[in-house]
């Protein structure tokens, strides 16, 4: 923590520190200052250190060329190379060899300057994502999401063993991280969406869903499971908008039947509900033809 900064500060403010044996003592402030850049700053510092005072930090004199190397490569030496390693390692998980050399050891040069520098593992989901990207540039040239179902199953099929690792893991994630939350916010995002779309439709119809408890939603995810797709934000907009005129014809169907005000509000229900979701899945069957013809070209 701060605990070392207070006690270089308190020691160099009175110039008197107190040993382990409780004995007050004077302190030389320019050797104190460089003990202090030894242990808390790059290891830089500490090698400029070395060759200011001539000792190592604690205090034995360096003799010979033997000693200097050892001690230089002692200073910098191991950590830089842990650092680059570290660094080069997590660039690989995102691209490769060629690209990940330049990448990972800019990080690990620049932290024997001082700067700030740690890596972190890849969560199972960023993984999955990233695997998913770099197949679907490597086959059609396009990002994952941008991709139509049968694509991204013929993707699947073709790296079979790839994917059931990096999904069970990506799996396990979910569990134990933010499963939860992630299938709160989908589901708030298909309520808004559903909401947005009654408020467009005429007010009769409105009423009608309204009386009848019908909640409306859409979901940019299609199927379920390892199995399902997802629409990415073009098509989500373009689903809303083409969905809404399709749900709005076979509802206007339906209440133009003579019968219909003698219904009773259950049967009105499971009909709304009905004809909402056989528009819905029809919409979704044109967008997803659309993608697999786009992905063939």
């Amino acid at each position: 923590g701060y605990g070392s900064i207070v006690r270089f500060i308190a020691r160099m403010a009175t110039g008197y520190t107190k040993d382990a044996s409780g004995r007050v003592r004077r302190i030389d402030r320019v050797q104190e200052l460089l003990n202090f850049l030894k242990g808390k700053s790059a290891p830089i510092f500490g090698l400029a250190s070395l060759f200011i005072t001539g000792k190592d930090w604690v205090g034995r004199k360096i003799e010979g060329p033997g000693e200097w190397t050892r001690e230089a490569v002692d200073q910098v030496g191991y950590m830089w190379l842990n650092d680059v390693i570290d660094a080069v390692a997590d660039e690989m998980e995102r691209t490769g060899l060629v690209e990940a050399l330049p990448a990972g050891a800019a990080p690990g040069i620049a932290g024997q300057f001082g700067v700030g520098v740690q890596t972190y593992p890849q969560s199972a989901i960023t993984k999955t994502a990233i695997i998913e990207d770099r197949l679907a540039q490597e086959a059609h040239g396009k990002d994952w999401n941008d991709l139509g179902p049968q694509a991204q199953r013929d993707i699947v099929s073709d790296n079979e063993e790839l994917f059931a690792e990096a999904r069970a893991d990506e799996r396990v994630e979910r569990l134990d991280r933010d499963s939860t939350n992630f299938k709160a916010r989908m589901e708030r995002m298909s309520i808004k969406a559903g909401t947005d779309l009654v408020k467009k439709l005429p007010a009769v119809q409105r009423m009608a869903i309204n009386e009848a408890g019908v909640q409306v939603s859409l979901d940019p995810r299609v199927g379920k499971g390892d199995t399902a797709w997802m629409m990415n934000e073009t098509r989500f907009e373009d689903y809303q908008k083409r969905v809404l005129p399709e749900i709005q014809d076979r509802i206007a169907e339906e209440m133009a039947e003579e019968e219909w005000h003698t219904l009773s509000r259950g049967v009105r229900y499971e009909i709304l509900t009905g004809v909402i979701s056989q528009a819905k899945g029809f919409i979704e069957s044109t967008i997803q033809e659309e993608a697999n013809d786009e992905d063939e070209l």
